[in-house]
């Protein structure tokens, strides 16, 4: 599991050349008959460690000398993280929404911080397919959106940039929030919403 998702080997091999530096560890292997639950574990043994993946929505692991593509997927789990946080939208419209934050209760975290960078999928049948950019040169800042406790924070998107205008649908948006410290990278939260 990392930053609160689930990932399943697709059984694929990526023989790339690549650079030598590994984004993360696999500090905790589970029994292969378990779901992990917290970030950081695997069900598996025998990995050195894990890079982001080359497409969106993957990590690659490295196994022995190979380097299998992970892709994530929409096991439901229970997360062993209570953040007490909820997530809603307003101002819906083709080319943006404001998400709102409410984070109360939860594990006594400080404050929250909501990345900046998201990403949209499009309800297509009973599956979730990544909407198309309309670039294909784009980064984010490194400023996150603090969410402090016991309170409500706002957040305005406007993905005109990079998605133009959205037809009509089904669709979610995914961000990554982020504890304190004493937790092993962030959790993804998703928002579905319609527009019409």
């Amino acid at each position: 599991m990392l930053n609160g998702l689930l990932y399943e080997n697709t059984g694929f091999i990526n023989d790339a050349p690549r650079c030598g530096t590994l984004d993360g560890t696999f500090p905790e292997v589970i029994p292969e008959n378990e779901l992990p639950r917290k970030n950081g574990q695997v069900n598996f043994n025998g990995s050195q460690g894990w890079q982001h993946g080359s497409e969106l929505l993957t990590v690659e692991v490295q196994i022995a000398e190979d380097w299998y593509v992970f892709r994530e997927t929409d096991i439901p789990y229970e997360r062993d993280i209570n953040f007490g946080l909820t997530v809603s939208a307003e101002n819906i419209t083709p080319t943006g929404l404001t998400l709102i934050f409410r984070q109360s209760g939860g594990e006594g975290f400080a404050e929250l911080s909501a990345s900046p960078d998201y990403y949209l999928q499009h309800k297509i049948d009973k599956g979730w397919v990544l909407c198309d950019t309309v670039t294909e040169s784009y980064g984010w800042t490194l400023v996150g959106t603090g969410i402090a406790p016991d309170d409500e924070t706002r957040m305005d998107i406007d993905w005109e940039w990079l998605y133009g205008t959205l037809p009509a649908g089904h669709y979610r948006i995914s961000k990554i929030i982020f504890p304190d410290e004493r937790y092993y990278d962030g959790c993804t939260f998703r928002m579905e919403f319609d527009i019409e």
